[in-house]
């Protein structure tokens, strides 16, 4: 047990560093959500918007499975022995739907690691066979790549705005040489979203 914790936290700190690295090299850290065209709308207006999308809750359930899924294709390709990390929720509002309190709307990190490396010669096969599998489950942009010889990473987006991604690099310290991650766009929580109306003010 505390074997299976030292590993979890391990990924974890592994996964902070790759997600505070593709922040800083984002222009816009909410991608599709991030063109601020909601800013012109209403409260009422931004949270139909959110009403439309599953609830967060829901929407990790899904993202789990594909998760899942994406690790087996993943594993076909040389990308094995996948240990999860953990869930981060971030109950802190999301950019893109400024109006909406900030409790009723939230982000999730969901993060797995790998103890193999992807070979700088063997990149293009393992992503074409993430964006093949991901395609199917509604990634379909392509975001951020990078393909160096010490460090590659590669961002899959879907229409909620989650950005998908896979990263491989040398001289680990951790274990853990790959990382597959997933930072969900904006959800309400299930609260939220039986509401169905946003919170009133000053509660």
């Amino acid at each position: 047990m505390k074997h299976a914790l030292r590993t979890s936290n391990r990924i974890a700190g592994a996964v902070l560093a790759v997600l505070l690295t593709s922040t800083a090299c984002d222009s816009g850290p909410d991608y599709l959500d991030n063109a601020h065209s909601k800013d012109g709308m209403s409260t009422q207006q931004q949270f139909g918007e959110l009403l439309k999308r599953p609830s967060s809750e829901d929407a990790q359930k899904t993202y789990r499975q594909v998760l899942a899924d994406l690790q087996t294709t993943l594993a076909d390709v040389g990308l094995k022995d996948w240990k999860v990390g953990q869930d981060a929720r971030v109950d802190s509002g999301c950019n893109a739907f400024r109006a909406v309190d900030l409790h009723d709307v939230t982000t999730t990190y969901t993060a797995w690691g790998s103890p193999n490396e992807v070979a700088e010669a063997g990149w293009p096969k393992v992503t074409q066979a993430l964006t093949d599998a991901a395609g199917k489950h509604g990634f379909t942009k392509k975001g951020l790549e990078v393909n160096k010889p010490t460090y590659r990473e590669f961002h899959l987006l879907d229409g909620f705005g989650a950005d998908l991604t896979l990263s491989s690099g040398s001289g680990s310290t951790t274990g853990t040489s790959s990382m597959l991650t997933l930072k969900t766009g904006c959800h309400l929580t299930a609260e939220a979203h039986a509401r169905g109306v946003p919170r009133p003010n000053g509660t």
